[in-house]
């Protein structure tokens, strides 16, 4: 009952434990830390201009709903150019892989751009999980 664009009733998980339950298979404990300083994980009240509040993510009846913010699509990601994406490996062994990637995509336009992805992905108890992340168009 709030005046955004409302919540939508997550199928998957029917808690935001069980949400980001799921994301820690992924990703290490420190960088989804790291995630939540950006608050959009975060089961957070926020308030709106009116005064009317919100939360990120809602738990009712047995069901988690999620806030529906209404962004649209990415028309700068229309496309992603698999075959023009480099990937290398910078540095490996048996607890950490770097690498970065010159990612290739393509707008609504059609004009082509490339991101600078670098990631490194950590070796957590016999899981890869992903410890960072950064991207940067250039």
């Amino acid at each position: 009952d709030y005046q955004w664009n409302g919540y939508h009733k997550c199928t998957d998980f029917n808690s935001y434990e069980q949400l980001t339950n799921y994301f820690k298979q992924y990703v290490t404990e420190d960088y989804f830390n790291s995630l939540l300083l950006k608050e959009t994980y975060l089961k957070q009240k926020n308030t709106l201009a009116n005064g009317t509040e919100m939360y990120n993510y809602y738990e009712k009846d047995g069901n988690l709903y999620a806030a529906s913010t209404g962004k649209g699509s990415n028309v700068n990601k229309y496309k992603f150019l698999d075959n023009e994406t480099v990937y290398k490996i910078d540095s490996f062994d048996n607890n950490q892989i770097t690498a970065t990637i010159t990612a290739k995509w393509e707008n609504v336009s059609g004009n082509k751009y490339s991101e600078l992805e670098k990631m490194t992905i950590t070796n957590d108890n016999g899981n890869w999980k992903v410890s960072s992340y950064e991207s940067t168009q250039i």
